[in-house]
């Protein structure tokens, strides 16, 4: 059952489950934590795994303030210190993983391993203004008027083959706050992490899909090469692999975060 808590001047829609060593999973950007209810069941037999509503998304608070990338780290420290986890295992998707690295990279005693699913750490130079302007017309138009474009990119017919999935996935996002996927948006589009990923010392996967339009894996593969000892997988996936591949995700992260691994 979730809960919310308070920290860092927001208020954060929080989910525990299981026993064991704890991990935390981080949602994309227009996701909440539901994006893992296909993989938590699984997961949730060796772990303690912790996921949580990112400010602006789901049902955690909506704040005007911008939103940057130390803020949604801030955030997931205060969660870890709110339930006394001092040291865990996290993994994002997409934007979820710039978080996850972001407090590997902040707080490397807080991390023991990270796991990152097409990850989301940095916008071209050349898409940013697109980017921008998609933030503007979600504010403006909501997302209704762009949805089924952008599924055509992260969730393409290749990986419809289970319609009922694809269909409850995309309701989904269609109910997504549209002012806090702008905030995450024009998050993304400020940042670039790619500079500090050698820095990094933790044992790491990182995860691309064959099948993912928004960040493929000729995008994905110099990000695990970046890091050192990182390992990298590619996957028949699109950009929402805890959703889409739910199967393929709970046996990577089982392997990964073995205690033999």
């Amino acid at each position: 059952m979730a809960d919310w808590i308070e920290t860092n001047g927001t208020i954060l829609r929080v989910a525990v489950e299981g026993e064991g060593p704890p991990l935390v999973l981080v949602h994309e950007i227009g996701g909440t934590l539901e994006s893992y209810d296909a993989v938590v069941p699984a997961l949730a037999r060796t772990h303690r795994v912790v996921r949580y509503d990112m400010r602006g998304c789901g049902l955690s608070e909506f704040n005007v303030a911008p939103i940057t990338l130390p803020l949604l780290v801030n955030d997931l420290l205060g969660i870890l210190d709110a339930y006394d986890l001092r040291r865990v295992s996290v993994a994002g998707c997409a934007a979820g993983a710039a978080v996850a690295i972001g407090l590997a990279l902040d707080h490397p005693a807080r991390v023991h391993k990270v796991v990152a699913m097409s990850p989301a750490l940095h916008v071209s130079p050349e898409k940013k203004a697109a980017v921008l302007a998609r933030a503007d017309a979600f504010e403006g138009e909501g997302l209704r008027p762009t949805q089924d474009a952008r599924m055509a990119s992260s969730y393409p017919e290749a990986l419809r083959g289970d319609r009922a999935r694809f269909d409850r996935i995309r309701r989904q996002r269609l109910a997504a706050n549209p002012y806090g996927i702008a905030g995450l948006l024009r998050m993304l589009a400020r940042l670039d992490m790619t500079r500090r990923l050698p820095e990094l010392r933790h044992p790491m996967l990182v995860m691309a899909g064959i099948h993912d339009g928004d960040r493929p894996p000729q995008v994905v593969k110099p990000i695990a090469d970046a890091v050192p000892g990182a390992r990298y997988m590619e996957i028949e996936s699109g950009h929402f692999m805890p959703m889409q591949t739910p199967d393929a995700i709970i046996a990577a992260l089982t392997d990964f975060l073995s205690p033999t691994s």
